[in-house]
């Protein structure tokens, strides 16, 4: 049965205290349903709170550590040794080039006694 029945079948047989009573009790009862649920909501939004302080922490290591490295990397390289690195990579690049144009040099005309010699 439900309350509402009940106070009523109470109220019939002239209980009418009774009838009050219950009614005071499906009252109470909602009250609290509604207390519980007003808990549970504020406890949810106290847990995605927290989630995002324990994101904004991760994030926040992630960043110092960034931070960190690149500072460190620019301490260990340095403008002057990647200065160095590139005229290294430049002087290679030209004795490449030294290298590719003697090799396309025809091998006749490098033998000595000139019997091969081709014009």
């Amino acid at each position: 049965q439900s309350v509402m029945e009940t106070a009523e079948k109470r109220t019939a047989m002239g209980d009418k205290t009774g009838a009050i009573s219950t009614l005071e009790l499906r009252e109470t009862i909602e009250s609290e349903i509604d207390k519980i649920h007003d808990t549970k909501i504020n406890l949810e939004i106290q847990l995605i709170n927290l989630e995002s302080a324990v994101q904004n922490a991760e994030t926040f290591k992630v960043l110092k550590k960034i931070s960190t490295t690149m500072k460190q990397t620019r301490t260990e390289i340095g403008i002057e040794k990647i200065d160095d690195i590139m005229d290294d990579i430049k002087e290679e690049l030209v004795f490449a080039q030294e290298i590719k144009e003697a090799i396309r040099q025809p091998i006749w005309t490098h033998l000595s006694d000139g019997t091969c010699s081709r014009s």
